[in-house]
This record gives C-alpha cells, sequence and structure tokens, in this order.
C-alpha cells in the first residue's frame, strides 16, 4: 500500500475548503439509516486543517474518508476521531511504520505532542510519546482502516498462496537439515495468514481453497511435532523421518 492510498502526497496544492452542509450531504448518503453523524467545529475544523496541510493531497484526503468510511460504524466513533485515525494511519506508511513519527506528526497541533517533539530517546518525555503512540496503534478505528487498506492487496496475490504452498512444501520435504524444513513450514503457515481483524469471503468456484486449508493443519501438526521431538534431544534421523508418522491426514480433491 502506498502512502497516496491513504490521502498522503508530499506535494503542495491551492488551498480548499469544504463546509458543514457537503459533509453533511455526503455522509448522509452512505450512512443513511445505520448512524446519525454529528460535524462538530472541531471535526470541521481538523479536515480543513488537514486537507489545507502541504503533505496532504485535498482531493485524495477526501476521497479517502469516504472509502473507508466503515470504520465510522461504531457508535463511540465520532468524525473527529476517524478523520485523526485517516491521518496516523497515512503517516504510519509515509514513515515507514513507525508509530512514533506517525503519532508526532498526526496529532502535531495537540499541546501533548508539542511539548514532546524533539525529546531526547532515553528521556521521559520521550517515552510519554512512545507510549501514546504503541497504544494508538492499538486503536479499533486504526486497526479497522489499515486492515481494510491491506485487504485488496491481499486478493490481489491470492494466487501466489498456491505457489508458496509448492514452493515451501517442497523445500519442506527436501531440505538437508531438519532445521531448514521446520523454518519453510513455519514461513509457509506466516505468509498463508491473511490480514488481521477481518474475514475475507472469496468464491473462486473450485476446491483449491480446501486443499490448502488441509495442507495447512498438516503443516502445522509437522512443525508443532518436529519442535517437540528436538526439545527432547530426539536424534536428528528420527526428526526428519518424523512427519511419516504423525500426519494424521491426507488432502482429498473431490475435483
Amino acid at each position: 500500500m502506498s502512502d497516496t492510498d491513504l490521502g498522503l502526497r508530499n506535494v503542495v496544492k491551492t488551498v480548499t475548503n469544504v463546509s458543514k452542509e457537503e459533509l453533511t450531504e455526503w455522509f448522509s448518503k452512505s450512512l443513511k439509516g445505520k448512524k446519525r453523524l454529528t460535524i462538530t467545529p472541531e471535526a470541521l475544523d481538523l479536515i480543513n486543517q488537514t486537507i489545507n496541510e502541504p503533505d496532504f493531497d485535498g482531493f485524495r484526503f477526501m476521497d479517502t474518508l469516504y472509502t473507508y468510511q466503515d470504520a465510522l460504524q461504531g457508535d463511540r466513533v465520532s468524525l473527529e476521531d476517524y478523520v485523526n485515525a485517516i491521518r496516523f494511519c497515512s503517516f504510519l506508511e509515509a514513515n515507514g511504520g513507525n508509530v512514533v513519527q506517525a503519532y508526532t506528526r498526526a496529532f502535531s497541533y495537540r499541546d501533548f505532542v508539542k511539548d514532546r517533539v524533539g525529546a531526547d530517546t532515553s528521556s521521559d518525555e520521550y517515552k510519554q510519546l512512545s507510549s501514546a503512540a504503541i497504544r494508538y496503534r492499538k486503536n479499533p478505528t486504526v486497526i479497522k482502516i489499515l486492515s481494510q487498506a491491506e485487504v485488496p492487496l491481499w486478493l490481489m496475490f491470492q494466487g501466489y498462496r498456491y505457489k508458496a504452498v509448492k514452493r515451501l512444501v517442497e523445500e519442506m520435504d527436501t531440505a538437508k537439515y531438519s532445521r531448514d524444513r521446520i523454518n519453510a513450514a513455519d514461513k509457509l503457515l506466516l505468509h498463508l495468514k491473511p490480514p488481521e481483524n477481518i474475514k475475507v469471503d472469496v468464491n473462486v468456484n473450485n476446491k483449491a481453497d480446501s486443499i490448502v486449508d488441509q495442507y495447512e493443519e498438516m503443516l502445522a501438526n509437522m512443525v508443532q511435532e518436529q519442535k517437540r521431538l528436538i526439545a527432547n534431544g530426539s536424534k536428528l534421523t528420527d526428526v526428519a523421518n518424523s512427519k511419516m508418522s504423525f500426519i494424521d491426514a491426507k488432502v482429498v480433491n473431490d475435483g
């Protein structure tokens, strides 16, 4: 996901403002019947402040507010909360996942941040800033936005899951050392995992997903068994051959 996907673009452009009436009309169409959205002066000021910041492309930022508005559905999520979360996610991507930098830039207008910007990394002020940033990264609205932003990319490359299965299963079966086989299995399970905190349903009209699920179960069993054998001091030959004796499953393709 590029930084422009969340409304951030390092360009300077003509100042543009939106009105309360425009926002009301905009969000009422999509949130109608779901939630009553209150547009406070603080939220409106924050939106216009963001539009006019040199770091942001105003038009793309407004489009981003519309794109990820599912994160607004929570009863306790205000428009100001949502805008702050979009700002944080944008800066998080632009700063390579550095939560402190993202938090500092997203909330640069707050006194809490102003009083701690530039503090030495060993100081109490920096520790307070870092702690606040880490807590905010776990904010449910932030998690929803980041998860939703990851889904298109995950779906786009879903086909590579099967190539990964083929290559890593081959490595798992043929690698010379048991450690390499275990690492291959661990990596396979890791990369087959979909984005966190979101359910993705894909109907591709075939049995491929069920086959992969069976492989995942078999691999998980094998990894746990080989780790147990290694921890118990078993011989490498016993560890290497353990897959022949503990996998109580087989891959079935009904297609």
